[in-house]
């Protein structure tokens, strides 16, 4: 004879929190399999299952995009961990990775800073942080196109072009997926 028992349903902080560690997890094992240099958020992201996981919800339906709320909750959680994994692979890759940029700064910054351009605005020896990243991070996938920082090399154009046009991309299909629930 089968015994039923209850199942407990996952609660949205539960769910987060997992998500969250299976990010930093697969983060840590592709860093430490590829190195910090060869290994992309969007590949971390993909073996996490995040974004990819929202598109084919949204494409096909899931329990993430049946309710408005959570559909909401879920592409603004995109959203976040975009900025994030984008700010990180700034992070790594303007001028050789932080540890070059400390000890030797490049002559030609890959990623030009106001303060960079302009050194009157900043104090004398300024060097971006990771918080500037972050703020490249999120004007760029907010805005859709660079704001403040302007991308002097080709990695830098093409990966603020893929974070403009996934955030779009996201964007149109929450909206989309939203207004067909609402109907």
């Amino acid at each position: 004879m089968w015994q039923h028992w209850p199942v407990a349903r996952m609660t949205r902080q539960t769910s987060k929190a997992l998500t969250r560690e299976r990010l930093l997890g697969e983060a840590r094992r592709l860093f430490r399999e590829r190195g910090y240099a060869a290994t992309s958020l969007e590949q971390v992201a993909e073996a996490a299952g995040v974004t990819a996981r929202l598109v084919i919800d949204l494409i096909e339906g899931g329990p993430e995009t049946n309710s408005a709320t959570d559909l909401l909750s879920v592409g603004f959680g995109v959203w976040v961990y975009t900025i994030l994994a984008f700010a990180f692979l700034y992070w790594v890759l303007d001028g050789g990775g932080p540890d070059v940029r400390l000890w030797t700064p490049p002559a030609y910054p890959d990623l030009a800073f106001p303060e960079q351009l302009n050194p009157v605005v900043a104090t004398p020896g300024w060097r971006p942080q990771f918080f500037d990243y972050l703020y490249l991070g999120f004007t760029n996938a907010t805005a859709f196109s660079p704001t403040d920082v302007m991308p002097l090399a080709r990695w830098a154009k093409a990966a603020m072009a893929i974070q403009a046009a996934g955030s779009l991309a996201v964007l149109g299909l929450v909206i989309a997926r939203a207004v067909n629930i609402l109907q």
